[in-house]
C-alpha cells in the first residue's frame, strides 16, 4: 500500500458540512407550521 503524503490526505468536508437529520426535521416542521398559518390567514373572510 502506498502512503499518503501529508498534503494529499483526503479532505474532510469543512465548508460543506451536512445538516444532521434531526435539524432537517426541525426546520421542516417549522416551515410547515408557518405555511399552515399563512394558509389559515388567507382562507379567513
Amino acid at each position: 500500500m502506498t502512503k499518503l503524503k501529508k498534503g494529499k490526505t483526503p479532505q474532510v468536508n469543512k465548508n460543506n458540512k451536512t445538516i444532521p437529520e434531526n435539524l432537517k426535521k426541525k426546520e421542516y416542521r417549522e416551515s410547515y407550521e408557518e405555511l399552515k398559518k399563512d394558509i389559515r390567514k388567507e382562507q379567513q373572510p
